[in-house]
Formats: C-alpha cells, structure tokens, sequence
C-alpha cells in the first residue's frame, strides 16, 4: 500500500457512519417514523456493507421495537444474533422478548419461545429482577399457561422478590 492509498483509507475511515450514528439512525426511524422495517434494513444491510459491527444498544431498541408490535419471531431471530455476537447481557432484552411473546398473535409460537427462553435463564442460575419476573408472568399468562404464571409467583417468594399488586 502506497502512501496515496493509505490516505484514502483514513479519508474513507473518517467519513463511513459509526456505530453511534446508525444508533440514531434507529432511533430516528422507530421513535419517529414508526419505521421498523427500514430500521431492521439498516442493522441487516446498511451496517453490513459499512462493516460497522451492532453492539448492544442497537439491538436493545429493535428487540424492544418488535416487541411493542409483537414480532415475537423477528425479536427472537435477532436475540440469536446478539448472543452470536457475545455482546454481554442485558435484563431490559429479555424483558423486551417475554414482552414480544405477551403481544404476539401466534401464542403457540410465543408460549413455546417464552418457555424456552425461561429455561435457558433457569440453566444460566439468572435470577431475575421484579420487572423480568412481572414480564414473564403477562406472557405465560397471556399465552394461556397459568401454572407456569403462578410457578413464577412462587419463584419470585423463594428469591426474594416482593409480590405486590402490580404482579398480578
């Protein structure tokens, strides 16, 4: 490499988008667009042609994103890529996927990845906080397993998590 080449790669370095700059773009297009499919187009395409890797928080806001419309299926689909990538873990995703499964047209789809993923917790010795334990039991509930809804209540007694009347 000669020292032109060099220089146009510093240059081409200094004016590809950054990992901050597509975390706005997401946020822009699902906060104020209500765009989420051109949202999961910039994680699927844009950053990959840029070769800018997605940490954290960019799949943070589209799991949360596909949550609130109740992709179950996509939101897991990206969970599978953000463990790939062994980004470390955040409470808030698995909030967000329990989340995904409570508003999810397909509770089948949704009771079977809830209980998946509630046992891979369960194998991981995670103990959730009240928020995740709150979320876990709308969506068992919500999918139609009540046993499993009232397992947790007795779950949070064992570890500690007060039972209010925002549990039920």
């Amino acid at each position: 490499m000669d020292a032109q080449d060099k220089h146009e790669a510093i240059i081409a370095d200094i004016y590809r988008p950054g990992k901050d700059q597509y975390l706005r773009k997401l946020n822009y297009l699902i906060h104020e667009k209500n765009d989420l499919r051109g949202a999961l187009n910039i994680l699927e395409n844009d950053m990959k042609e840029q070769l800018v890797k997605p940490e954290q928080p960019h799949f943070r806001i589209l799991i949360h994103a596909c949550a609130q419309v109740g992709h179950a299926k996509k939101a897991f689909q990206l969970h599978k890529l953000f463990k790939e990538r062994d980004l470390p873990r955040h409470v808030g995703i698995y909030a967000d996927l329990f989340h995904a499964c409570t508003n999810c047209h397909d509770k089948v789809l949704a009771l079977k990845e809830a209980t998946l993923l509630r046992r891979k917790l369960a194998e991981d010795h995670f103990i959730p906080n009240k928020i995740l334990y709150h979320t876990m039991i709308q969506a068992f509930g919500r999918c139609g397993d009540l046993e499993t809804a009232f397992e947790l209540i007795d779950e949070m007694r064992q570890n500690h998590v007060p039972v209010t009347s925002d549990t039920f």
